[in-house]
């Protein structure tokens, strides 16, 4: 989806383990390192039903 989203913008991934936080993001950063380094991809642990802002 961040490879989607229009210039300025950003796609964020919410999940409430840390484990498989982590895990996103060493899998997103082995072949797609630039998202991460121009900010259109975030990763955060939390609730997905609490909505995030």
């Amino acid at each position: 989806m961040a490879r989607l989203v229009h210039p300025g913008g950003k796609a964020i991934g919410v999940d409430h383990i840390q484990e498989l936080v982590d895990k996103s993001i060493v899998n997103i950063k082995k072949n797609n390192k630039d998202l991460f380094d121009e900010g259109i991809i975030e990763i955060h642990k939390g609730d997905g039903r609490q909505g995030y802002e």
